[in-house]
């Protein structure tokens, strides 16, 4: 009889991304990570986008910082980008839209996901806007998009997704819900 082996699951915390991305008082996005047919909570946060680069055949789901914050040229910042591969529609449950889809493993230029308390907002260097009319946010150079972990990546890279995007539910006494 063979002895069964059992597999320690290293899975990433769970980073609550909903401070620091656009809309996430109205929508609501999480991304389930499976690992050893088990699924688990990974990021969660406000709006999100999908963009297809035909190139590469590969999908980035993306969340931006707060409207307005921009990097030094004025270019909208991102909260996160995450590669994808396979991406595909599965469902439409409770007006929740379902996708499936793995973590690009060869996307490593592209996989710009922080761990849980990342805000650069918080930055020493992230500084008002003078230059505008209106003012808003600029954050430091080097932080358009989060930096690179090596480590996450290593621990994602392949690992499928669920994708789940709706609206954020409002509970109400009595609504049975």
């Amino acid at each position: 009889m063979r002895s069964r082996e059992s597999k320690v699951i290293v899975r990433p915390q769970v980073a609550d991304f909903r401070s620091i991305t656009r809309r996430a008082n109205r929508l609501v996005t999480t991304v389930n990570l499976h690992v050893h047919f088990e699924k688990f909570p990974w990021l969660i946060f406000g709006q999100c986008d999908f963009q297809y680069h035909e190139s590469l055949k590969q999908w980035l789901l993306k969340a931006y910082l707060p409207e307005g914050v921009t990097d030094p040229e004025h270019d909208s910042a991102y909260a996160f980008r995450l590669p994808l591969v396979g991406l595909q529609f599965s469902g439409l449950w409770y007006h929740q839209s379902h996708f499936d889809a793995w973590v690009d493993p060869s996307g490593a230029d592209d996989f710009r996901v922080p761990k849980t308390g990342y805000d650069p907002l918080k930055l020493a260097d992230t500084q008002t806007c003078t230059d505008c009319d209106e003012k808003h946010l600029i954050v430091p150079e080097g932080h358009y998009v989060p930096p690179f972990d090596p480590d996450l990546f290593k621990m994602v890279g392949g690992k499928r997704v669920e994708i789940v995007v709706g609206f954020v539910e409002e509970e109400t006494e009595g609504s049975g819900t």
